[in-house]
């Protein structure tokens, strides 16, 4: 079993070898930084405080929505199909969370621009 900070150090190195070598995305910080309010724009189906958001869930429809809307960022959850489609529509920042830190190490194997490791308060 990998100790969290094992996971987390290896996921901070392969964001940063991902941003390196993708200079043409904006970053998660510089899209933050721009002058004005800036939004990460959530595209989730469900939430551990509130359970199921929306049983029908069209996140590329929702996602295509907040970028013309002037989203600064993407916040989806942390499956894997979901974080590649999203990746593919948009060069938006995709900042992705979740509970389990191998999710996240995935995730940024397929393109995320930020992690949280979320709660675990809540398992």
């Amino acid at each position: 079993k990998v100790a969290i900070d094992e996971m987390i150090k290896k996921a901070t190195e392969e964001l940063n070898n991902q941003q390196k070598q993708n200079i043409q995305k904006e970053s998660f910080a510089a899209a933050l930084k721009k002058t004005g309010l800036s939004f990460i724009c959530e595209v989730k189906r469900a939430s551990p405080s509130k359970g199921v958001i929306a049983e029908v869930f069209p996140y590329l429809d929702i996602a295509k929505e907040y970028e013309k809307a002037g989203a600064s960022a993407v916040d989806i959850c942390a499956d894997e199909s979901i974080i590649s489609e999203v990746r593919e529509m948009t060069d938006l920042p995709l900042f992705v969370s979740s509970v389990v830190p191998s999710e996240l190490v995935k995730a940024v194997d397929l393109g995320a621009d930020a992690i949280e490791l979320g709660n675990f308060d809540v398992l």
